[in-house]
């Protein structure tokens, strides 16, 4: 169904991600040309398959709603860093067990390599 329409209004996507619907986030980034935000809700795994989006995708805020930390997470916040070459502001909402785990999230988010006009805004809940 996504393919066959055109979101050219869409400048706010809340999108609810499930293991199983990765596949659909590049139809959506294709077919929403205006789209400025994206809220992922869920869980962010990886992608295990190397999709071309994003390329000409106008995306200047992402928010990820619930970010462990765990290497796959890392992967794909390294995917959307690469393949969303507009964002300006990427908002995470991490969860860690303790300090540690807080300052591994922290550095590890900040050392993947983003364009000089993104920030990433981090949160612990």
């Amino acid at each position: 169904m996504l393919r066959s329409w055109s979101y050219h209004l869409v400048i706010l996507v809340r999108y609810y991600i499930h293991y199983y619907i990765w596949n659909l986030l590049p139809i959506l980034l294709e077919k929403s040309p205006k789209l400025e935000t994206l809220v992922i809700k869920g869980p962010l795994s990886a992608d295990r398959y190397e999709r071309e989006y994003g390329l000409s995708c106008p995306v200047k805020v992402l928010e990820i709603t619930e970010y462990g930390g765990k290497y796959e997470e890392l992967e794909q916040m390294e995917h959307f860093l690469k393949k969303l070459p507009c964002l300006e502001l990427v908002k995470v909402r991490a969860s860690a067990i303790n300090d540690k785990e807080k300052s591994r999230i922290t550095k590890d988010l900040l050392m993947v390599p983003r364009s000089s006009n993104c920030n990433i805004k981090l949160k612990f809940c």
